[in-house]
């Protein structure tokens, strides 16, 4: 394998993260296209892996991409390039939206082609770049026709649905989320609203704290925490919804409203937060809220759910935006020219 080599995709974080978790959906696209191997920790199941020692036994005869995207791959690759001669071609993807420390910026400038996942991202980059939005598998994300036989299947309520997907934590607004449900609710009880996902150990008091805001408020019936939930069950979760937040006060790019809009779902989120003024349509699939605030989340919601058939058109119009403008398999084979440019230089 290594001599037909093309392709190498580093894996030098212990957990899995958000980042695993977009190689591991592009991975199996790829590699029909490109001879591709992953380094360190496995990050599919079917695809091959090797120890990183094995990279100083690479043929040097033709170039390999090395595709980075944290700053440990970025420092291995170029120690592989420049210290042990690898013949390899540098690529770095990022999502940030942060200003890059000078240990960063140093790194990306050594790497041949720098890539960001959103127009937003760019912004924070020095170095020239090249735009490749993420995108959601729309075979696996899709409407469901019969939602109210998926949610008894579920044991989820009938009432009109409005969901947060994500780790529960400051970061990603679940408090927001709750504090919004609460206000709603004081007015409109025939509303449930549902946060699935997990909540690490460093949280649990955090979490401990929404819900005794929920239990204080005697909405327990209302809204509702579901953190067992296997990945290769989320898409029902979400075909469930009839209403998605993503009430995130940071993300880099955030896949959530894509994922919920690709199951005809229309999406809320705030402005100026990861890629979602990218990804929303204002108006046609879903909503953008000019600042991180519950007060004006609520404000939303209530003229949006005034006219609650709004909610399947916006649906209908999210679906088919995704499909076109933000499909896996677009974003794969954007991945697949740059390399086949990159490599032919």
């Amino acid at each position: 394998m290594e001599k037909n080599l093309e392709l190498v995709l580093p894996n030098l974080h212990f957990k899995h993260t958000g980042v695993t978790s977009t190689v591991s959906r592009l991975l199996p696209i790829i590699e029909k296209t490109l001879n591709t191997v992953t380094l360190g920790k496995r990050i599919h199941a079917e695809s091959a892996t090797l120890p990183v020692w094995k990279t100083l036994f690479f043929p040097r005869s033709k170039p390999v991409i090395w595709h980075a995207r944290r700053n440990s791959e970025m420092l291995l690759g170029i120690i592989l390039k420049f210290v042990f001669f690898c013949n390899f071609k540098l690529i770095f993807t990022t999502s940030k939206q942060k200003p890059y420390s000078l240990i960063s910026q140093l790194l990306i400038s050594r790497m041949d082609k720098v890539i960001a996942t959103s127009k937003a991202s760019q912004n924070f980059l020095v170095n020239e770049s090249e735009v490749i939005r993420h995108g959601v598998d729309t075979d696996i994300y899709f409407p469901c026709k019969n939602k109210q036989a998926l949610r008894q299947s579920l044991k989820l309520s009938s009432k009109l649905l409005i969901g947060c997907f994500g780790r529960v934590r400051p970061l990603k607004g679940t408090d927001i989320f709750v504090d919004t449900a609460i206000q709603l609710l004081k007015e409109h009880k025939n509303y449930v609203f549902i946060i699935v996902g997990r909540t690490n150990r460093e949280f649990k008091k955090f979490k401990e704290q929404q819900l005794e805001k929920i239990l204080k408020a005697d909405l327990t019936q209302n809204i509702l925490f579901f953190e067992e939930v296997q990945n290769s069950e989320i898409f029902k979760w979400y075909q469930s919804l009839d209403l998605l937040i993503a009430p995130g006060r940071y993300e880099g790019f955030g896949l959530t409203p894509l994922e919920a809009m690709a199951s005809g779902v229309p999406a809320i989120a705030f402005r100026n937060v990861g890629a979602y003024s990218e990804q929303i349509v204002n108006g046609k699939t879903g909503y953008i809220i000019d600042q991180i605030d519950s007060k004006l989340l609520v404000k939303k919601l209530k003229e949006l759910l005034k006219d609650q058939a709004s909610l399947e058109t916006l649906g209908h119009q999210a679906r088919k935006h995704v499909v076109k403008n933000f499909n896996i398999k677009s974003e794969a084979d954007s991945l697949i020219d740059l390399y086949r440019n990159v490599l032919n230089r």
